[in-house]
C-alpha cells in the first residue's frame, strides 16, 4: 500500500470518527434539553399539587366543616326574624329588633348601655306607646291589643336605662320593643334585672344587652285587632367582652309562691343562650 492510500484510509477513519462523536454530543444535548424540559414539568406539576394539597390556614378555616356550619348557623339566625329593625340612637349605638310575623313580637332585642348615661337624667315625662311604622300594617300590634288581657307591655329595651334622651326614649316606645309580659314579672322581677344591668354599664363603663325571647311551641295568643303571641320565658344577657364580664338570667312569665326575688337564682350558663 502506497504511502497516499495510507495518509486517505487514516483521513477517512478520523473523518468518521468526529462524525460519530458529533452525533453523540448533539444527542447527549438534547437529552439533557429534553431531562431539563420535564423536571420543569414535574416542578410545574408538582407547585400546583402543592397549591392543591397544601391549602393556607385560611382556606382549611373556610373549608373546615365546623367553619361552615357557623357561617350556616349565622346565617339562620339573621334569617330567623321576619324583619330586622335598627334604631340609630343619639350614642350611635343600635337598638336592634327581630321581628317574627308568625309570633307579631320580637324574638330578640338587643342593645348598648353607657355607664356614663344610664343616670345621667330621668325624664319624668313618659312617650306614649307607638306602632312601629316600619312593620307591615298586617303584623303591626298597637298599645289597644293589650287590653283585658291580663298582660302588661313590657319594654325588652327598657325605658329607665334611655331617660337620658326624649329621641332614644321614644324609640323604646315603639311597640315592637314590647311583650306580653306578667304583670308580676313586669313590675318586680323584670325591673331588677333592668337595674343590674345599668349597674352593669356603670362598673364597665359600657355593656352590651341582649334579650331572647323564649314562645312555646302552641303559645296563647292576645290581641283585639291583631294576634300577638304570649311568651313562655325571658333570657337577659348582661357583656364586656373586653373586660370579661358576662351574665345571663332566664325568667318565666309567670309567678308562683317558689319565684325567687333574688337575682342570682335566675342566673343560667350564658352557653345555654
Amino acid at each position: 500500500m502506497t504511502t497516499t492510500v495510507k495518509f486517505i484510509a487514516i483521513l477517512i477513519v478520523v473523518i468518521s470518527l468526529n462524525i460519530y462523536l458529533m452525533t453523540n454530543r448533539n444527542i447527549d444535548q438534547e437529552v439533557s434539553t429534553t431531562i431539563v424540559k420535564n423536571e420543569k414539568i414535574v416542578d410545574e406539576v408538582n407547585n400546583a399539587n402543592s397549591k392543591t394539597t397544601t391549602p393556607t390556614l385560611k382556606e382549611k378555616r373556610e373549608n373546615h366543616p365546623k367553619e361552615q356550619e357557623f357561617l350556616q348557623e349565622k346565617k339562620n339566625v339573621r334569617n330567623n326574624c321576619d324583619q330586622l329593625i335598627e334604631k340609630k340612637l343619639s350614642t350611635g349605638n343600635l337598638l336592634t329588633i327581630c321581628y317574627d310575623y308568625k309570633y307579631n313580637a320580637a324574638k330578640y332585642v338587643s342593645y348598648t348601655l353607657d355607664g356614663n348615661l344610664v343616670n345621667k337624667l330621668n325624664i319624668k315625662k313618659k312617650p306614649r306607646f307607638h306602632v312601629d311604622p316600619k312593620i307591615p300594617q298586617s303584623h303591626q300590634i298597637s298599645s289597644n291589643d293589650y287590653k283585658h288581657s291580663g298582660y302588661s307591655r313590657g319594654h325588652l329595651a327598657s325605658d329607665g336605662s334611655f331617660d337620658y334622651d326624649e329621641g332614644d326614649l321614644k324609640m323604646v316606645y315603639s311597640m315592637a320593643n314590647v311583650i306580653p309580659q306578667d304583670i308580676k314579672i313586669n313590675n318586680e322581677f323584670w325591673t331588677q334585672i333592668e337595674d343590674h344591668a345599668r349597674k352593669m354599664a356603670v362598673k364597665f363603663d359600657k355593656v352590651t344587652v341582649t334579650n331572647v325571647i323564649v314562645f312555646g311551641t302552641n303559645p296563647t295568643y292576645i290581641g283585639n285587632h291583631h294576634k300577638i303571641a304570649v311568651p313562655t320565658g325571658f333570657t337577659k344577657k348582661i357583656s364586656n367582652k373586653s373586660k370579661g364580664y358576662e351574665e345571663c338570667f332566664y325568667y318565666d312569665n309567670y309567678v308562683t309562691p317558689k319565684t325567687s326575688q333574688n337575682i342570682k337564682q335566675h342566673k343560667i350558663s350564658c352557653s345555654t343562650m
